[in-house]
């Protein structure tokens, strides 16, 4: 409470006064990611709903399942483990045979659901 005369939140700023303020517009200030609603996903690891990776950790259908179905903090503790299960392994990730024992590992930590093809 209190008197909020003469108090402009964000969304009354006009685009000058944004440009003031931020230095860009309120478009280009939303745009740049500044303000933005964190993307929710129901976390395979974890079982409840979590915020979600910005994008795919990396291409293809794994990148593309780890992205549905991981929060940030599961893969924020895979990427810890992962440096723990290359050196256990002794993994070379040049060699595909290497990588594949290591996606296994991963989609075991990350208790990700089988894939659908």
């Amino acid at each position: 409470p209190g008197d909020t005369a003469g108090r402009a939140s964000i969304g009354d700023l006009p685009n000058a006064e944004c440009a003031i303020v931020f230095g860009g517009t309120f478009d280009d200030y939303i745009t740049q990611g500044v303000i933005h609603m964190a993307r929710m996903v129901k976390c395979s690891k974890f079982g409840e709903e979590m915020e979600g990776l910005e994008k795919p950790p990396f291409r293809g259908k794994m990148g593309q399942r780890i992205f549905d179905n991981a929060s940030q903090k599961a893969w924020d503790e895979w990427t810890l483990s992962e440096v723990m299960v290359i050196n256990e392994y002794q993994l070379q990730l040049g060699n595909p045979e290497h990588r594949q024992v290591l996606y296994g590992h991963m989609e075991q930590f990350l208790m990700l659901p089988p894939d659908s093809e």
